[in-house]
C-alpha cells in the first residue's frame, strides 16, 4: 500500500528531492515503472502508446 503525504506548495521540491535520496537508485527506477502502470491505466485504450521520436526507446518490465 502507498503512503500520501501532504506537502505545502512552498515545499514540493524540497520534499521530492528528498523523496528521492530516500528511495534510492534501485526505488527510483521501479518508481518509473509504477509511473508507466499508472499511465496505462489511465490512457483512453489501457496501452502504452509507440514514442513518434526514433531517438527514444521502449521499456518493458520481464515478470
Amino acid at each position: 500500500m502507498k503512503k500520501a503525504v501532504l506537502v505545502p506548495l512552498e515545499q514540493k521540491k524540497d520534499a521530492q528531492i528528498q523523496e528521492d535520496i530516500d528511495l534510492g537508485p534501485k526505488g527510483r527506477f521501479y518508481k518509473m515503472f509504477d509511473l508507466i502502470e499508472l499511465s496505462i491505466l489511465f490512457s483512453p485504450n489501457h496501452q502504452l502508446t509507440k514514442p513518434l521520436k526514433p531517438n527514444t526507446i521502449l521499456l518493458k518490465r520481464i515478470a
